[in-house]
């Protein structure tokens, strides 16, 4: 025995003995109770340890309760349109507000409970911004921007926590989520009056939230309180063509700039949010802000003249009509400020190179400023629907002119 196991030892070390499993054949090694009820707890929320962790008053101990408990309702009707448990699920708390992202829907609840005290609420809030993981499936509390608006209204936002949680916002889905109008106001008050940032970026965040309201009761309050909505969006394809080079080019222009005025060139990361939101995803500013930004231009001080050859004929893309028709809103605001053969071939000009949409915009432009003639020029244009609009147009006028007549015989 004692030649055999030497000589076995010098062929090969012998193997450790492995521990024992509860492994039967043709199955997987079964896990211990205890290790399930280990795994259990961790995934688990413990109300009274996080009552005493953030040191919440007793007396308001009922009230954060009930919040979480509300807030829990509010997410089981969020996913399934009606309360799955009733409108209280008191029993699922522990089960449930583990995960960021339901816990956010309490937090929601706390941060608008009016009796809490800001204290309160603020720790609450901090508790969920501590939680946040933005790669991690459900890792984002929902209501982020919520919270946002509580701590501008507070005095408490920073810049840099603002820019890293709507951020997040972004990646945990639709920025106007359960975020009502007036709290969308509160953060806008906050950037407009109180958050110490450069106006460039402080017009670039209201713009990106405004374009962001995508669920159709935020676009409605946002439609009311006058921000103009787009009419439509090309296809993905037609966006993405090209964007890469021209932050390129936006970056050298803006860091060519920022170096002759002695100024800090805009971050890339700035830059490129500008072109492409963090899920990859392109944000366009919508038409009608393009069209009313140079209808504006002349009023700001820019002659209507210049204003109009600039961005007429601009090179062919998505904006292309937009910034015609922009064209023709300035000359019809300014026409007694330009020689009248300037305004003429002007007109001219949108005929010969604009696509249908500004076509019509320059045949109906003629029409309204030199006379008809340009309305039985627009019956002959090789576009269908203009044709078709103009011989509709031009029946429509001549009705009226006969009525007149009639009268005035």
């Amino acid at each position: 025995m004692a030649t055999k196991t030497t000589r076995r030892s010098k062929a090969a070390p012998a193997k450790k003995a492995r521990p024992k499993t509860t492994r039967s054949k043709g199955t997987r090694a079964k896990v211990s109770p205890a290790s399930r009820r280990k795994a259990v707890r961790l995934a688990t929320f413990n109300l009274g340890q996080f009552l005493k962790q953030l040191k919440i008053a007793n007396h308001e101990h009922q009230a954060v309760t009930d919040c979480l408990t509300h807030g829990l309702a509010a997410y089981y009707r969020h996913i399934y349109g009606y309360d799955k448990y009733g409108p209280a699920p008191h029993f699922l708390v522990g089960e449930r507000m583990y995960e960021p992202y339901i816990f956010g829907f309490g937090a929601v609840e706390i941060v608008r409970h009016a009796t809490l005290s800001p204290e309160t609420r603020l720790k609450v809030i901090q508790y969920a911004l501590d939680r946040v993981d933005a790669t991690a499936e459900y890792g984002t509390p929902h209501g982020l921007p919520v919270m946002l608006s509580f701590m501008a209204e507070a005095g408490v936002l920073e810049p840099g926590l603002f820019r890293s949680v709507i951020i997040a916002a972004d990646f945990g889905g639709s920025l106007f989520d359960d975020w009502a109008l007036d709290e969308v106001r509160r953060l806008m008050d906050w950037l407009i009056v109180k958050a110490e940032v450069s106006e460039p970026e402080q017009l670039w965040w209201l713009w990106h939230i405004s374009v962001n309201a995508e669920p159709s009761h935020a676009a409605r309050g946002l439609a009311e309180a006058g921000l103009p909505l787009p009419k439509g969006l090309p296809s993905r394809a037609t966006i993405e063509a090209g964007y890469d080079s021209a932050l390129d080019t936006l970056l050298g222009e803006e860091n060519e700039e920022a170096a002759a005025l002695g100024t800090p060139a805009p971050s890339l990361h700035l830059l490129r949010k500008m072109l492409v939101g963090p899920m990859g995803l392109v944000v366009l500013t919508p038409s009608s802000l393009k069209r009313a930004a140079i209808a504006a231009l002349p009023g700001l001080g820019d002659d209507p003249l210049v204003v109009c050859r600039r961005y007429l004929g601009a090179k062919p893309d998505y904006y292309a009509d937009t910034l015609n028709q922009g064209v023709a809103d300035v000359i019809r605001a300014y026409r007694g400020q330009m020689p009248e053969d300037a305004v003429r071939g002007l007109v001219e000009q949108g005929l010969r190179v604009g696509a249908v949409a500004t076509r019509k915009a320059y045949y109906q432009l003629g029409a309204d400023l030199f006379g008809v003639e340009y309305m039985e020029r627009a019956v002959q244009d090789t576009a269908k629907s203009i044709r078709e609009w103009a011989t509709k147009f031009s029946s429509g006028a001549a009705k009226p002119k006969r009525g007149r007549q009639r009268r005035e015989g």
